[in-house]
């Protein structure tokens, strides 16, 4: 009597035995037997590193055009300010205090922010020179008002 799964497996089963080995399959294929044949090995071929390294130097000129050049550039042109400032230069720190510079050494610099009063900052925290005249302003000034 035929159970339902000797049914599935005469339905599964290939007829391999009656093929000769190679016959009636494409050059390159698995048989029947799960066995490569031709020499085909079943892992795709290797695209090469070319294929692969293309990608990545275009992205890597992308990050470098886009986002490295302009910040070596800002960081060139902020660097070239602080070397610029001396003493009796109005700045404006990145906290938004202006004041004069009245001394500096390699690591601080001192403002006078006012009459008697006078502070010290790391170098790094001044952010751009004071300008002294309303032509020098930057464009982000608000007018305040109800208008």
């Amino acid at each position: 009597m035929n159970s339902p799964l000797n049914l599935i497996q005469e339905e599964v089963s290939l007829p391999s035995a009656s093929l000769a080995p190679g016959v009636g399959s494409a050059p390159g294929t698995l048989a029947a037997t799960g066995t490569p044949q031709d020499g085909a090995t079943g892992v795709p071929a290797p695209g090469g590193l070319g294929q692969m390294m293309l990608p990545l130097a275009i992205l890597f000129g992308f990050m470098w055009l886009f986002v490295i050049r302009p910040e070596r550039k800002r960081q060139k042109k902020r660097t070239e300010m602080l070397d610029a400032i001396g003493k009796g230069d109005k700045v404006v720190t990145l906290g938004g205090l202006h004041g004069e510079v009245m001394k500096m050494d390699e690591q601080t610099i001192t403002l006078k922010v006012a009459d008697g009063v006078k502070m010290k900052f790391d170098r790094s925290a001044v952010n751009r020179q004071a300008s002294t005249n309303a032509s020098d302003a930057p464009a982000e000034s608000i007018a305040i008002g109800g208008g």
